[in-house]
């Protein structure tokens, strides 16, 4: 059975982009604005790589400057990219929203490489009160490969 996705906003960056800042910077961004308050299921994904691996890659998802999730994570092994992503379900209401991917180090000795990032937000179809989730309780999920 397909299930058709309501698309409300996507965006790639599939170069490879490096930060030696402890400052988060931008990775991938999208901006579009809601036609009416509704739930949306936000799906946050990229490949990181840190050298030298005794430091941490820090990657977050930010709505509207807040940030969402915080993540810091160490290498499998030197010089390897390792797969990295996140989904959350939010409300939000029908002006514009601007939803980052931002990525840094944690410490400036050590360079923090990003690529194939990838920004997906789909309208939640589902009632909330059909899949028993409480609306005043967020949905989040991350993993790694």
């Amino acid at each position: 059975m397909a299930v058709a996705l309501d698309i409300l906003a996507y965006n790639e960056q599939e170069a490879e982009v490096s930060t030696t800042s402890t400052t988060y910077q931008d990775f991938v961004t999208v901006t579009f604005t809601p036609s009416q308050e509704e739930p949306v299921i936000i799906v946050a994904s990229g490949m990181f790589r840190i050298d030298p691996d005794n430091y941490y890659a820090r990657m977050q998802i930010e709505i509207d400057g807040s940030v969402y999730i915080d993540q810091a994570s160490d290498p499998l092994s030197t010089g390897e990219h390792w797969s990295w992503g996140a989904a959350l379900r939010e409300v939000l209401d029908a002006s514009s929203h601007t939803i980052k991917i931002t990525y840094s180090t944690n410490n400036a000795l050590g360079t923090c490489y990003a690529k194939y990032g990838s920004l997906l937000v789909i309208r939640d179809a589902a009632s909330a009160s059909s899949q028993g989730i409480n609306e005043d309780e967020d949905l989040v999920h991350f993993y790694e490969i």
